[in-house]
């Protein structure tokens, strides 16, 4: 560069040399950008064959590491590191970031893999930051997923309309459990819609932001569960959710596994509450009943055409929990009518607060359950003009629709009295009479006749299994047991009991009765 008094002229080859020099400079320093002292500053590691690169500066924030590297006989070049690489990448990024800036691994094995590092490297600091920080859990996803996958789309459920007795389910179960919040899920690849909800305004959230997703593993049908979690804020895989930490605030959470006749698991029935909780055995039972109930109306149409043939050789152990007794065993629930009824023991006063849909198709009476059980149910229909109860809208009571045969109701009041006082009115069964409507016909001169069928009755307290394919998702407590919970009790003493009918005889005729006809 030459000056002269007011200006400054610049050599054109001086600028050339000075510009590539600098383009040069910049280059290696971006070759190193961990670096502050150059290329000497470099060091690549072979850690179990994976080559990585580092700086000298950042191992020598490990003493320990650093003299086993950097040894007097140690020669020029690439330095053999004998470590498992997955595990010494997160060291190597902890030492260069700190623990202000470090992510843990989301993984729990990796974690636990990363603290064992820190110990034989003598790092607290890594040590206390894993024991502290706090993990966003990935998204549970099953080793079968590809096939749950295909069979929640191969059903043609997913984006319909809501149905009435989906929404009957979830009605009664949030009346029984007592809760804002009712969801029946299925999970999708990347989201969980709801085929009926209360308390969500969303017909859909990012599977992500669920906890519906603790149900699908592990993925073993025999190892399915229902998921209790009594505070979300005090569980490592709830307590940094957003339906937690934001506005919706939810504490509790309670979700039992729809499992299909081969063992898949499409979603689950769910409640949840704002407040932290426990249930009882007989709530936690009946939320398996009725997820099982949803498990069979969902494959509806799918088990109407299975073939009915069981290899009885293949299934000697009786094995209910997915395969061909299963499907065999839901084929045939299809064909029974499931009534939630309050009983009491010194009254005949037995008001049904649910029924299925196979109840509403063979009496053509649909009923919608209260929001609370101190409530009342409301029926609708057709064939309440076939029952003693004719004002539509009204409640219900159980032998309004069915005919007591085969004893009074004095001596049905009085064999319940003394097992209901010793608490163990658990199962009793008898036979009775149900009206079955029919449209006008030429032989019958009104818009509705009717002719009575015998059916036989089984009821079930809350707390027991509804049926041989229930038991395969054991209600989750905790490892605790309430003995001194054998029935839902409600508030005027009444006991809430399943009853599942079943026709004695077919009923071709009756519209109504196309899916229970024998």
């Amino acid at each position: 560069v030459q000056s002269s008094k007011a200006s400054w002229d610049f050599n054109p080859r001086f600028l050339h040399h000075l510009a590539a020099n600098i383009a040069m400079k910049a280059s290696s320093w971006m070759q190193w950008p961990h670096s502050r002292g150059g290329r000497n500053d470099a060091v690549t590691l072979n850690v179990g064959g994976t080559n990585m690169v580092t700086t000298r500066s950042t191992l020598k924030k490990c003493p320990k590491l650093a003299a086993m590297i950097f040894r007097k006989d140690m020669q020029h070049g690439t330095i053999f590191v004998d470590r498992d690489p997955r595990f010494f990448a997160e060291l190597l990024n902890f030492l260069h970031d700190g623990p202000g800036c470090f992510q843990p691994p989301i993984h729990e094995d990796a974690r636990i893999a990363l603290h064992r590092e820190a110990a034989v490297f003598c790092i607290p600091e890594l040590a206390k930051c894993l024991r502290d920080m706090k993990v966003d859990y990935p998204i549970p996803i099953p080793a079968n997923e590809m096939a749950r996958l295909d069979k929640l789309r191969g059903l043609q459920i997913l984006d319909t309309d809501q149905e009435f007795h989906f929404n009957a389910i979830t009605r009664i179960v949030g009346a029984i459990m007592e809760v804002p919040v009712v969801l029946l899920s299925l999970i999708d690849a990347d989201r969980t819609w709801f085929k009926s909800r209360i308390g969500v305004e969303a017909d859909s959230i990012t599977r992500a932001s669920t906890f519906c997703t603790l149900v699908l593993k592990p993925e073993d049908p025999k190892a399915a569960s229902m998921v209790v979690i009594e505070d979300l804020c005090r569980d490592r895989r709830t307590d940094t959710n957003p339906f937690v930490t934001g506005p919706a605030k939810l504490r509790f959470y309670a979700g039992s596994p729809m499992v299909t006749s081969d063992g898949f698991r499409l979603g689950c029935l769910a409640v949840s509450d704002i407040v932290p909780r426990t249930i009882t055995s007989a709530q936690a039972q009946t939320m398996v009943n009725f997820s099982q109930l949803c498990a069979q109306e969902l494959e509806r149409q799918y088990l109407l055409v299975q073939d009915e043939r069981v290899d009885e050789e293949d299934n000697s152990d009786l094995d209910f929990s997915a395969g061909p007794l299963r499907a065999k065993r839901m084929r045939e629930a299809l064909q029974e009518a499931v009534c939630l009824v309050k009983i009491r023991c010194d009254s005949m006063d037995w008001p049904i607060l649910y029924a299925s849909r196979q109840f509403s198709d063979a009496l053509g009476i649909w009923i919608t359950p209260p929001e609370r059980l101190c409530g009342s149910a409301s029926a609708v229909g057709s064939g309440l003009k076939a029952c003693r109860a004719t004002v539509s809208g009204s409640q219900l009571n159980l032998w309004d629709c069915l005919q007591l045969t085969g004893k009074s109701s004095q001596q049905l009041m009085s064999e319940l009295r003394q097992p209901w006082e010793n608490q163990d009115a658990g199962v009793f069964a008898l036979t009775a009479a149900m009206p079955v409507p029919h449209v006008r016909s030429s032989e019958c001169r009104h818009d509705m006749c009717t002719e009575r069928i015998p059916v036989n009755c089984r009821f079930l307290s809350c707390n027991a299994a509804l049926d041989v394919t229930v038991p395969a998702v054991p209600p989750n407590l905790q490892g605790r047991v309430d003995p001194s919970d054998p029935a839902l009790v409600t508030e005027d003493g009444a006991r809430l009991f399943i009853m599942t009918v079943v026709l004695s005889m077919p009923v071709a005729s009756n519209p109504w009765c196309r899916f229970v006809s024998l």
